[in-house]
């Protein structure tokens, strides 16, 4: 079968490995990848292998790795497919999975991105039921299924004054869940022009990261909570604390690129703040509450701005990561693989 290898910072090639050998009983579940969302937490991924986690051995491959399939693949999470292999016993009863079926789903291993079939297991893996959702739509639930997980840990947030640092996809969804939830205003601070998308999920003042920001700021009520959806950049969580009024809340809702952050702790500890972290949750029950969500806020698919061929895929990561102006979330799709033979 055919995937995608990084073999260096922002170049992926199309190799063919084999067929996968893991047996797709018991706990795994074996997918063909129709769609795939990029996430932000992607690029650091596409720009140098294995720079997120000091924890993995992850490295350039040699001309022999690549030719295998010891590490075919790409850590892409937000995938949907379908199922094309008898499922076991455990997934066939949990979630009444068969052949065909169309998932959303979180790979294991490094068979991530474009790999024809990747394998997954029932506890990351939601049988999407909307029919009415295309594949690109239904690329949203994953995402939102950890932004929904993150935004209730900040308790209620009826009547309060928020900031979103980053109105790329990730923040754009907390801010619809925060007007939803019944935030007063929502701030969102963003240097990339995203047109109309921060009006769109209910962004009342979009400004820029620096002076602009601290003027909106400074010229009304203090910010009850604050919402860190950048994770790229290590100046942003001091941007949220520094934003927070007393007794605030933070949330840091995307993935850190480094493991050690300058951090204005005097400024957090005289302001009474709080700091809440979220990762992904549990993810099957949170991929099917993200679903119905997502039925009737259909509003939440005009996110999705660009839509590339898997062959474009150095194009798509590029367009992502340049934050283009209007641009929102960017997804690839397996058409020109279609008429390969599923092994």
């Amino acid at each position: 079968m055919y995937t995608l290898r990084l073999v260096a910072p922002v170049l992926l090639i199309e190799v063919e490995v084999s067929a996968l050998s893991e047996n797709s009983r018991g706990d795994f579940i074996r997918v063909r990848l129709s769609v795939a969302g990029m996430c932000g937490s992607d690029l650091q991924h596409f720009r140098t292998p294995g720079a997120s986690d000091r924890a993995t051995t992850q490295r350039l491959p040699s001309v022999e790795m690549i030719a295998s399939d010891v590490e075919a693949g790409y850590p892409i999470h937000e995938c949907v497919g379908r199922v094309v292999s008898p499922v076991g016993d455990r997934a066939a009863k949990e979630l009444r999975l068969a052949v065909r079926d169309r998932v959303a789903a979180m790979p294991v291993g490094k068979r991530g991105l474009a790999a024809e079939v990747l394998l997954t297991r029932p506890e990351a893996t939601h049988r999407v039921v909307d029919a009415s959702l295309t594949g690109e739509r239904a690329t949203l639930i994953q995402p939102l299924a950890t932004v929904r997980h993150a935004v209730s840990r900040l308790g209620e947030v009826a009547g309060a004054r928020v900031a979103v640092i980053g109105l790329g996809p990730t923040g754009l969804l907390a801010a619809h869940l925060l007007r939803h939830r019944g935030a007063a205003q929502i701030v969102g601070i963003d240097p990339a022009c995203r047109g109309d998308l921060p009006a769109l999920v209910g962004v009342d003042v979009a400004a820029s990261r620096g002076r602009e920001a601290e003027d909106i700021i400074r010229s009304s009520p203090k910010i009850d909570a604050c919402v860190e959806a950048v994770g790229q950049r290590a100046g942003t969580p001091a941007d949220a604390v520094n934003l927070t009024g007393f007794v605030g809340v933070i949330l840091a809702l995307d993935v850190p690129v480094s493991d050690d952050y300058v951090w204005p702790f005097r400024h957090f500890f005289r302001r009474n703040l709080i700091l809440h972290a979220s990762v992904t949750p549990p993810r099957r029950p949170a991929m099917a509450a993200a679903e119905k969500y997502l039925t009737p806020h259909r509003i939440l698919t005009r996110l999705i701005t660009h839509t590339f061929d898997i062959r474009e895929r150095g194009i798509a990561f590029v367009l992502y990561a340049s934050e283009s102006p209007g641009s929102g979330k960017v997804v690839l799709i397996t058409e020109s693989w279609n008429d390969r033979a599923v092994h």
